[in-house]
């Protein structure tokens, strides 16, 4: 299934027909009943979601969405556009993987000075700790 970003709202149609995780059927959005889609990221395992209510990374990025695909090794920024009662978005990639190191971030956090925290793990990697600042970005390796 496509990874989307939702507006949830009470009473309001965000996605499957069937209870449960197998039986599951993605709801199109032609359904008239569904609720808007804010972004269709496309293809992607998402894991990892924060709102980021600061300042370190600068204006662009304050009340903006940060998701974390396992799958494609990325973490996608979302700007959130005001438009009537809901918003609008799309997809920026704000960290992608490059090379073979294997980038698969399971989880992300943002810290109380504004940086970014992201868990990686799985693909018979070694589980690391990414730590985005605004500036810089370091890696730190967890104890086996």
């Amino acid at each position: 299934a496509p990874t989307r970003l939702f507006d949830i709202a009470p009473g309001g149609e965000h996605g499957w027909l069937l209870m449960g995780w197998m039986r599951g059927w993605n709801r199109p959005p032609s359904f008239f009943d569904n609720v808007e889609r804010l972004a269709e990221i496309g293809r992607g395992s998402p894991t990892g979601l924060a709102v980021y209510r600061h300042h370190a990374f600068g204006s662009h990025y304050r009340g903006g969405v940060f998701s974390a695909c396992w799958s494609l090794g990325r973490v996608y920024f979302l700007p959130l556009t005001p438009e009537g009662s809901t918003y609008r978005s799309q997809a920026e990639t704000f960290v992608k993987s490059t090379g073979s190191g294997g980038f698969a971030p399971c989880d992300l956090a943002i810290g109380p000075a504004g940086d970014m925290f992201i868990a990686i793990g799985g693909r018979r990697t070694k589980g690391t700790l990414d730590l985005e600042l605004p500036n810089r970005w370091l890696l730190l390796w967890l104890a086996e």
